[in-house]
């Protein structure tokens, strides 16, 4: 007996291709709200996309600005007639007038991203910690709004989780910048490293410290939001698309560090969402 697959939508589809793992944790929400969410998603898969495009960075800066065109005319309401024939726009045109997306903040999202481009490296901790937090929060408060919640300390919890994704994300998504000719750590922790020597096959130990450090960044990030978490009487399980990603993380963190933070290990590359532990937490209430 032959099953077919369900279809996708545009925007559910781009999540599927791009971002597995969020679009795992979107199945979890409420089923009248997961298209919007997954549209979401797929507006941020959109403005990543833009912000690595290293060989043609003019190009990163044209559809950024195309997306804050978008966003203004959806403000202005004249976004239908912008955002024809380009599904996840209408899709995201449709999320934020049901739930009244902060315009601000999906402005802010878009200039947050546009300090990826190649010509913004990061040149400490502190600038990728900024970068991070910026895009994380604001997309996870966006989610939040969707999901119908932003309540303390569960909003706090969801942006911590949040930041420690986005910097296991940043790690996962090294060997792939570093392929276009960029690289995404701290450049002051990474004297005389060139993605051309990472290429060649070289590996200092400064790349592993690096990643090291960065990881231990998304533990403590991870420790904080469960605290959070232990603190509130009960959970919704409207919040599990912004709380299940600590599971993910956490799987990765431990395949990470088995690696020795070896960022290359190609075992790194393409690795499946845990779906059985992420069911088992759900159910559990367990993030």
């Amino acid at each position: 007996l032959h099953m077919r697959r369900p279809s996708l939508s545009p925007p559910a589809a781009e999540v599927h291709c791009h971002d597995r793992d969020r679009f795992v944790a979107a199945l979890f929400a409420p089923a009248d709200r997961r298209e919007d969410l997954l549209a979401l998603y797929a507006f941020a898969v959109a403005l990543s996309q833009a912000g690595e495009m290293v060989r043609e960075p003019l190009a990163g800066h044209i559809r950024l600005q195309w997306w804050r065109d978008v966003v203004v005319r959806i403000e202005e309401r004249n976004g239908p007639d912008v955002v024809q024939g380009y599904p996840v726009a209408e899709a995201m045109t449709t999320a934020v007038k049901r739930h009244r997306l902060e315009i601000a903040a999906l402005l802010a999202l878009i200039d947050a991203h546009a300090g990826i481009l190649p010509s913004h490296p990061f040149a400490d901790t502190s600038a990728l910690m900024a970068h991070v937090t910026a895009t994380a929060t604001l997309l996870t408060r966006l989610s939040l709004t969707i999901l119908g919640t932003v309540e303390e300390p569960l909003a706090t919890a969801a942006d911590e989780i949040a930041v420690a994704t986005a910097l296991i994300e940043l790690l996962r998504a090294v060997p792939r910048h570093v392929a276009k000719g960029r690289i995404v750590l701290p450049l002051d922790r990474l004297t005389g490293v060139t993605p051309e020597s990472l290429l060649a096959g070289q590996r200092p130990p400064s790349v592993a410290m690096a990643a090291a450090e960065t990881a231990a960044m998304a533990t403590n990030r991870l420790q904080a939001a469960r605290c959070a978490v232990r603190s509130c009487p009960r959970l919704s399980g409207a919040l599990r698309p912004v709380l299940l990603p600590a599971v993910t993380a956490t799987v990765w963190l431990t395949r990470l560090r088995h690696s020795g933070f070896d960022l290359f290990d190609p075992r790194h590359a393409a690795p499946r969402p845990p779906i059985v532990r992420l069911w088992l937490a759900a159910q559990l209430g367990r993030y």
